[in-house]
């Protein structure tokens, strides 16, 4: 146990910092720019999706609701009050 103590804190010092920097893998740009990109191409896909998925459930909720709107718009609910049996064959 103090030897991993010991350890680690001559990986805190500057020759240990030193020596991690001379021994880690030089860094490949080319790959590190194409990780950047398919992530981007996954984050991109994904927001589309969300979009498109609000854009349909707005155009669905729209339709529905005009339609309701057109069937009251046949009766003339003015004159003969409220019928709610357009409103059901609607749903049914």
């Amino acid at each position: 146990m103090i030897e991993t103590l010991i350890s680690i804190l001559k990986m805190n010092t500057l020759d240990g910092l030193l020596k991690k920097i001379d021994n880690a893998p030089a860094l490949d740009f080319g790959t590190i720019i194409n990780d950047c990109v398919e992530l981007y191409k996954k984050v991109w896909l994904k927001g589309f999706l969300m979009v498109l998925f609000i854009v349909i459930a707005g155009i669905l909720i729209g339709l529905f609701f005009s339609a309701i709107g057109t069937l009251a718009l046949k009766q003339n609910y003015l004159k003969t009050g409220l019928i709610l049996s357009p409103f059901q064959s609607f749903i049914l």
